[in-house]
């Protein structure tokens, strides 16, 4: 039923059934597609020319507020994220006025489904959008009259309203019925069903050149018996016609620095993500003062720019500022506060198993950001990922293995290998993977310090927590699910949701928590790396390593127990606290166990 496009690709909604046709579940033209299980997903073929802006139509249908829609372009390297629509709409609505990259070469659009069905239809891209010429009769040479077509109507679609998108967390990135995506033209091509030629004419081979001798009287003057009419695609009532979101319009530069906030000194390297309401972005890093100046281009002649950075060894933070006129008071510069960084509290967050051969033992790992390289001590050596990613190995699958994964903040891309790749997050996310239902298998989570959103794949939204605190999930409850925490370095505190509240631990302290008793369940710990002090609550205070030293608690032994254990790069030392010392690794590798 319809006719889907040539070179696009359906996933999960191919079939003639995956299609809706009752009024009011399409947009301009029946059917739209059906997408009704999660990931489901339609993939656009490569644009013939660079887009500036798309729209689309999409319903929800019975569907919940966590069901969600995922919306991306692809730049030729990697998928980003657009926008990603939660509480989609229940009746047919537009999103339209999306800015594309002007490196966008497709688009996709992922279901996400927690309840319901959607519907979706019409995509148009500005590119794609190639006039149709209206016919233009040919005149036969004769002494008669020939038939004149009348003049094609020019339909136009209807817009219909449009949504004003806020950008969310995809968890990453739900139409329901989609009619063929298809490319509006711009007028109808009458086909006529006769050719109409006046029997007496005759059609010369060649063009007749008339005898000056004589001149053709026709002896009778042909009517035309009717006039063709094009059968419009839409309708056959011109509407008025869509208003395109203007292109970029002016640029102009956004200049800050990027700072210690504890401290103030500068942070050299540090990736910084300059965007516009419009989704108009740029990025670069900062040079040796820590400074950056890059420059953008909006739609918008005032509004807000934001600027997020983050650095190795830092939670990642932001600073806005408003311009007039595109910043031309100020000969086209805005100047942004300095993005104070606060140092994270933690190695990893995406660390949750470093168990890779399912033996029941934590194997000692690194992962080296300038090869890509995983090397598992006795197990494996591998190369997956590249520097900037950060590490989220744990048992994805359920078979007891943790699985080798990175999540890259740059795209919001989580690649798990041998299993699957999706975009869940951004660039100001940090990755919070873990058992959050307890299904004994690991959920794809991230934690947005700016808002204190929690977002887990397909298991909840939670708002808990806020800008500088430190995630730091696990299961403190011994319930087999993972527990929203968070620790805020200024107070010590530790807040476990729905659970407790308790003070341990101070500004500059590392984060250590595990099971160190073997009740199954975590409990608060740190690492002061002034003094070496691993302080665990309720079980234990004792000094083990240096400053400078990486903390890297697991069970090594497979006893159920974590042990505490430092990694020291500048030699490739592990030395597990009364269990054994490796050289493995060094340099800028960084520890990749659990």
């Amino acid at each position: 039923m319809g006719t889907r496009p040539a070179g696009w690709i359906f996933t999960g909604c191919n079939a003639d059934t995956d299609t809706y046709t009752t009024v009011g579940d399409f947009g301009h033209l029946s059917p739209s597609i059906k997408l009704d299980a999660d990931d489901d997903s339609i993939e656009t073929a490569a644009f013939a020319d660079a887009g500036e802006w798309f729209q689309f139509w999409v319903k929800g249908v019975e569907t919940d507020a966590t069901s969600h829609l995922l919306v991306e372009e692809y730049d030729t390297v990697v998928w980003t994220t657009v926008t990603d629509i939660y509480s989609l709409p229940q009746s047919g609505t537009r999103f339209g006025g999306l800015a594309l990259d002007p490196n966008t070469s497709q688009l996709k659009f992922t279901y996400k489904k927690s309840l319901g069905d959607v519907a979706f239809d019409d995509v148009m891209v500005k590119c794609l959008i190639t006039p149709t010429p209206s016919l233009t009769p040919s005149p036969t040479p004769s002494s008669t009259p020939t038939v004149t077509p009348s003049p094609s109507a020019t339909p136009s679609i209807t817009p219909e309203p449009t949504a004003t998108l806020t950008p969310s967390i995809p968890p990453t990135p739900v139409p329901s019925a989609t009619s063929t995506p298809i490319t509006p033209m711009a007028t109808a091509t009458p086909t006529p069903s006769v050719a109409l030629t006046p029997s007496m004419t005759p059609t010369p081979s060649v063009i007749p050149t008339p005898s000056p001798s004589t001149t053709p009287t026709p002896s009778s003057t042909v009517t035309p018996a009717s006039t063709i009419s094009p059968t419009p695609r839409y309708t056959t009532s011109p509407t008025p016609p869509i208003i395109p979101t203007p292109i970029v319009i002016k640029c102009f530069q956004v200049a800050g620095r990027v700072v210690d906030k504890d401290t103030g000194e500068v942070v050299s390297g540090a990736s910084v993500y300059v965007s516009c309401p419009d989704r108009k972005s740029a990025v670069e890093n900062t040079g040796t003062e820590g400074e950056y100046e890059l420059e953008i281009c909006t739609h918008f002649e005032d509004g807000n720019v934001r600027a997020r950075a983050r650095a190795f060894g830092y939670l990642p933070d932001y600073a806005d500022a408003s311009y007039i006129n595109w910043a031309d008071e100020d000969e086209g510069v805005v100047s942004m506060a300095d993005i104070e960084l606060k140092a994270d509290s933690i190695y990893s967050t995406g660390i949750v198993s470093g168990d890779y051969d399912g033996d029941g033992v934590s194997d000692i790992a690194i992962f080296r950001p300038s090869s890509g390289l995983w090397a598992i001590r006795g197990i494996s050596r591998l190369y997956f990922g590249a520097a900037g990613d950060l590490l989220v190995p744990a048992d994805y699958d359920g078979d007891g293995e943790a699985d080798v994964g990175i999540f890259r903040p740059a795209s919001g891309l989580w690649a798990i290998r041998n299993l699957t790749r999706i975009y869940f997050g951004g660039f100001e996310d940090l990755p919070v993977p873990g058992d959050y239902s307890g299904s004994g298998t690991v959920e794809i989570g991230i934690f947005r310090g700016s808002s204190g959103i929690w977002a887990i794949r397909l298991v909840t939204r939670v708002y808990f927590g806020g800008r500088y605190d430190q995630p730091a999930p696990g299961d403190y409850d011994d319930d087999g699910k993972f527990d929203l925490v968070i620790f805020r370095s200024s107070s010590g505190l530790w807040a476990l949701r729905k659970i407790s509240r308790i003070y341990f631990g101070t500004n500059g302290d590392r984060l250590v928590p595990g099971d160190y008793d073997g009740f199954g369940s975590r409990v608060a710990g740190i690492f002061r790396p002034a003094s070496g002090l691993w302080a665990i609550r309720g079980v234990t205070r004792v000094y083990f390593g240096r400053s400078g030293d990486l903390p890297v608690p697991a069970d090594y032994g497979g006893s159920g127990v974590d042990e505490i254990g430092i990694f020291r790069r500048s030699l490739g030392l592990w030395a597990i606290r009364g269990a054994t010392r490796a050289y493995f690794g060094g340099g800028n590798d960084k520890p990749a166990t659990r």
